[in-house]
Order: C-alpha cells, then sequence, then structure tokens
C-alpha cells in the first residue's frame, strides 16, 4: 500500500506542476510600480545613468538584482513586455519544483504545497506582476534546499550566507526571513567544532559579499544605503498605533480576500512549534515567518492585497507537516486535507483557478480597492497589462497611449510634470521629462518631508515646498523656506554633484549621521503648496 501510495503521488506531483504554469500563463500581468524600475532600467541601457530622472541619482527601486536580472534581459531582447513576465513565470516554476521535488518530505506534502500555491491568490498574483517575488521565491527555494535537506556537518555556510546576501540584495527586508535560520547554521557548526568562529565568520561575510558591494555602491553612487522608497514609506512621522492598526487591516484584508495564504501560514507554524520531534531548523525557518509577519504589522503592511505575505507562505510551506504525529497519513486524511485547501481556495472572491481574460472587469474599479486602502492590483491593472490579453491590443499599447494622452495634464512647468503614479507615465514619457512624485518614492527631497494627515498606506502623499518646482525647472534653489532651501542645497551635493569628490563624500557621512535634520526639523509647512 505504501508503495502504491508513493506511486500514487508521484503520478500526482508533476501534473500539479504543469497545472502551476498554466495557471501562472493564465494570471501573469504587470503592475505600474514595476515601470518605475523599467523606466531607470531604460534609462542606464541607454547610457543616461542608472536613475529615474536625468541628472539626478536616486535609487527609486527597492530590488537591486531584479533590477539587474530585467536590465540583462531587457538589454538583450529589447522587449519590456514579454521580458519581464517570461521571466517571472520560469524563476516561479523553478522554486515550486523545488518545493515539489527536493524540499517536501513526501508525496503528500508535495501534493498539499502545490494546491496551497495555486490557491493563493497573493502567491499566483506576484508570481508575476513584474516585481521581484519570482527570483525572492527562488532564491528561498535554495536556501531551504540546502538548510533543510542536508545533515549540519554537510552544510556549506558560505553557500548559505551567499544565498542570504543575494536574497537580501534582491529585496532587503527578506533576511528576517532567513536570519534566524542562518544564525542557527552557525552557531550549530562552530558548537560542533566544524568551523570555529573565526571561520564562520569569515564566510558569512564572504557570502554577504555580493549585499556589502550593492551597499557600497549605493553609498557612493546614490549617496545612501538605502533605496528612496524606505525613506518615502518609512520615515513618514505618522504615530506608530496608526500604522499597527494599518498592519492589522492588511491581515484582515487577507483573510477576507484570500484565506488560504493567512490560514496556512498559521496551521504551518502551530504544527512546527507543536511538532512532536521539535525539529530546531524547521523551527529556525519559522521563526523568520514569525519576524516577518510582526514587520508586516510593523510597517503598517501594503496597498498591495498579499504581496508581502507570498514570501511567507513559501517559507511556511517549506517547513509545512500535514498533521502533528511523525506517522504518514492515511490516503482518507489526505484526500481530506486536499480538499479543505481546494475548497477554501474556490471559496475566495477571486480564486486564481478560475480566472481568465475577463478578470478584472468590472464597470466600478474602485471595488478593487477595500476600505482600508488594500487594493487587488492584479484586478485593477489586468484588463492593461494581462497576458490573456496582449492578443486583444490589451499588452502596453493602451497604457502608452492612455500615458500620452493625459501627460500634459501633469505638467507644471517646462518639463516638470508632478503625478502620484509615475510607472507607465514615467516609461512611457519622454527621458528628459522630470517626474514629481507627490509620495516621495522617487524624489528625494520630498520622501524627507512631513507627510500629509489624508494617508493611504503606500501612498504618503507630502506638499511642494514653494519655489520647489522653479528649482527643478531651472536648476538653481529658488526654494523660498529657508531652512528647506540650505538642506536642499547639502542634498543636491549627495544627489547631482560630482560623483568622486571630497566634499560630497564628507557630505555623505554628514546627511547620513542626520547632521543637517535641524533644518528639516524648522522646516515651516505654511511655506508649501498643498497637492490637490
Amino acid at each position: 500500500m505504501k508503495q502504491t501510495d508513493e506511486e500514487l503521488g508521484r503520478w500526482i506531483v508533476a501534473p500539479l506542476v504543469i497545472l502551476f504554469i498554466i495557471v501562472l500563463f493564465r494570471t501573469a500581468w504587470l503592475c505600474d510600480d514595476a515601470f518605475i524600475t523599467y523606466r531607470t532600467i531604460d534609462h542606464w541601457i541607454d547610457g543616461r545613468g542608472l536613475v529615474f530622472n536625468l541628472g539626478e541619482r536616486v535609487q527609486a527601486y527597492s530590488h537591486p538584482m531584479w533590477m539587474l536580472t530585467i536590465a540583462l534581459l531587457y538589454w538583450v531582447s529589447g522587449d519590456i513586455y514579454f521580458t519581464p513576465i517570461l521571466a517571472s513565470i520560469l524563476l516561479s516554476t523553478l522554486a515550486v519544483s523545488l518545493l515539489a521535488f527536493r524540499i517536501a518530505e513526501d508525496r503528500t506534502q508535495a501534493i498539499l504545497c502545490l494546491l496551497v500555491l495555486l490557491s493563493s491568490q497573493a502567491f499566483i498574483d506576484y508570481s508575476t506582476s513584474g516585481l521581484e517575488n519570482p527570483l525572492t521565491h527562488l532564491l528561498l527555494a535554495l536556501f531551504g534546499a540546502e538548510f533543510l535537506k542536508k545533515a549540519p556537518s554537510e552544510w556549506n555556510l558560505f553557500g548559505l550566507a551567499l544565498l542570504g546576501g543575494l536574497l537580501a540584495t534582491n529585496r532587503m527586508d527578506c533576511l528576517l526571513l532567513i536570519g534566524p535560520a542562518l544564525g542557527y547554521a552557525i552557531v550549530r557548526l562552530s558548537r560542533a567544532n566544524t568551523l570555529t568562529w573565526a571561520a564562520c565568520l569569515r564566510q558569512t561575510l564572504l557570502g554577504f559579499s555580493p549585499f556589502l558591494l550593492w551597499t557600497a555602491f549605493s553609498v557612493v553612487y546614490y549617496g545612501f544605503p538605502f533605496p528612496n522608497t524606505a525613506y518615502a514609506k518609512l520615515g513618514t512621522q505618522i504615530p506608530r498605533k496608526e500604522l499597527l492598526e494599518q498592519g492589522g487591516y492588511y491581515f484582515l484584508d487577507s483573510l477576507g480576500t484570500d484565506p488560504v495564504t493567512l490560514m496556512v501560514i498559521v496551521w504551518s507554524l502551530l504544527l512546527v512549534f507543536l511538532s512532536n520531534d521539535r525539529n530546531p531548523r524547521r523551527i529556525a525557518l519559522g521563526a523568520g515567518v514569525i519576524l516577518y509577519a510582526l514587520y508586516i504589522a510593523f510597517i503598517a503592511g501594503d496597498f498591495m492585497s498579499g504581496r508581502f505575505l507570498a514570501a511567507p507562505l513559501f517559507v511556511a510551506l517549506m517547513i509545512f507537516r500535514p498533521r502533528l504525529a511523525t506517522v504518514r497519513m492515511k490516503l482518507t486524511e489526505r484526500l481530506f486535507a486536499a480538499s479543505v485547501i481546494v475548497f477554501v481556495g474556490l471559496s475566495a472572491g477571486n480564486p486564481p483557478l478560475l480566472t481568465g481574460a475577463s478578470y478584472g472587469l468590472d464597470p466600478n474599479s474602485a471595488e478593487w480597492v477595500g476600505p482600508h486602502g488594500v487594493a487587488n492590483e492584479r484586478a485593477y491593472y489586468y484588463q492593461d497589462t494581462g497576458l490573456l490579453r496582449a492578443h486583444r491590443g490589451g499588452n502596453l499599447r493602451a497604457v502608452r497611449d492612455h500615458a500620452w494622452k493625459i501627460r500634459g495634464s501633469f505638467r507644471l512647468q517646462g518639463n516638470v510634470f508632478l503625478a502620484g503614479g509615475l510607472g507607465f507615465l514615467g516609461f512611457f514619457s519622454e527621458p528628459e521629462d522630470h517626474l514629481i512624485d507627490f509620495h516621495g518614492l522617487v524624489d528625494p527631497l520630498l520622501a524627507r518631508l512631513p507627510v500629509d494627515q489624508r494617508w493611504r498606506i503606500g501612498h504618503f502623499p507630502r506638499g511642494l515646498p514653494m519655489g520647489y518646482v522653479e528649482t527643478l525647472d531651472s536648476g538653481e534653489n529658488r526654494i523660498e523656506n529657508g531652512d528647506l532651501a540650505l538642506y536642499y542645497d547639502k542634498l543636491s551635493v549627495l544627489t547631482r554633484g560630482p560623483i568622486f569628490s571630497i566634499v560630497r563624500f564628507k557630505e555623505i557621512w554628514a546627511m547620513n549621521w542626520r547632521s543637517y535634520d535641524k533644518w528639516l526639523d524648522r522646516y515651516d509647512e505654511r511655506f508649501e503648496q498643498p497637492v490637490q
């Protein structure tokens, strides 16, 4: 019977992986935020620098490794629509295949994991989208295959650290997911006298060299170690209570619109921490999931429904065990568990398995945005960028034409434009157009100014300082507020001055140690014009 069950499982796993690929092709899409990165890539490939606006060095993306990956592929293909979609499908398929055929302990775990992923709106939606999730999932799968499937004595600490460094380079906050596991590996190897503490430190630092090198490059080129988006979204000065409440709403939104994702994360963690064998490696990865969940609550979640839950779900499935006991599940128990997953997944409002070319068609698109600002982004953009819409004129032609049609309405003065969403508009604008995002994502000055009280998660509007538009248009500092004008002069040395300059390196040190924040603290908001 055991052999029969194993053979049956083998015949089920492969078709489920194929079904996953089919679902990805049916749901593949691109979001507006991805094109903020793509405008930077377009400038870089054309020799204009790794910038969003010409002449201003600002890191307007939070995923350097993903940016470099798409840049290389775009340089080869010359196509910005199919390139990220096909790359995402390939990387996501590799990640899921590693989970099913390499990480899962048996066919039961593989089948249940695949059913969960097929039912998870968060995972399916962000297995494409143009954002960095597919590469994150693949790196997590490679880390899990090394950490979970090999005996501690066989661990390659450099390999684990290298994967951790690549994850951090791809998205810095992913360190929380694998940090406890990497720490456990270091402690285990050193205590077992496999490696000395000095050797552990050396191999860890060597492994993290991609992340350390990128950080060094970011400081030298951009003037700051973190992306501008971090300063815009994490330095809002909004009371922590409000942010935590919004983080709670983010989890509630997932529970209401995509119940499989959050339920399986919790289910997996309970089974890991309550299991009879108390496997320390699974506990370490489980601790990473908990840390990441706390981080999501701390930063108030995101406006993209489920985006930040896809990676924790993937890690939760790597350590998932179908039941508390160590004995194998009976066939009837497997069928029941599979039925429950499929039922819960199909009972959601927009199950990925049932969506097609008509997804997102609704006379009132505002319904895709929840009462607390969390949105179903794929539903919002699918009709314009969905892969199944490509042959219907729905790939970027319609988006490009619309961007050109409305471009003039965002012009403030000269070649300076103001908008709230800069992805599509920025990519299809002229290279010399200077676009201001009043949420501060691509603007180094606005990212550091006080946030308007009428904020939505992920969208923190700032008023425009009087004289700032004239400053950007003329190239001369015409900001009316004296304190802010002084701060902008220092900031401009970092973002606009000669890269290799002693004066600039001194200002980089002073700016990052917040020596000039006194001018921001004295900034008078009466010297700004509100954004309508």
